[in-house]
């Protein structure tokens, strides 16, 4: 018999993220730079992998790609972020939240407007939707 529901394993709420964005922002690119996206990854989905634009996550990271720029992001660490982010901002209401910008390294910048997500070491749950900012 297939488990497909998993209804027996349960989540303390705690370790449970949820994060949408719905207010536009404005992020200053200095210098030369560049948007991409939107991405939208799913946590053990197959993706279609284009020759050099593609975002997807297989459980302990997400991985980015966009050209020869190629990252590997925790996703404990990421959604670590992105908790300790919504934590500041808990008494505003989620139709009014800003997106969320995680700095993945010098000259790359997630901008961050869904999110949904697991934080405990048993489950390597995510759901993300984002933009990436590089600077030339």
């Amino acid at each position: 018999m297939t488990k497909i529901l998993a209804l027996d394993q349960w989540t303390p709420a705690s370790d449970n993220i949820s994060f949408g964005a719905a207010t536009p922002v404005t992020q200053d690119i200095s210098g030369q730079g560049r948007l991409v996206g939107p991405f939208q990854v799913y946590s053990n989905t197959a993706v279609a992998e284009q020759t050099d634009i593609w975002a997807k996550s297989a459980g302990k990271a997400l991985e980015i790609a966009i050209g020869a720029r190629k990252r590997s992001i925790p996703v404990r660490t990421l959604l670590a972020h992105i908790k300790a982010e919504l934590a500041k901002s808990s008494q505003i209401p989620m139709y009014q939240q800003r997106p969320i910008v995680y700095d993945v390294e010098s000259g790359m910048r997630l901008v961050i407007i869904q999110t949904q997500g697991t934080l405990n070491d048993q489950q390597a749950y995510l759901s993300m939707g984002f933009w990436v900012i590089l600077q030339q």
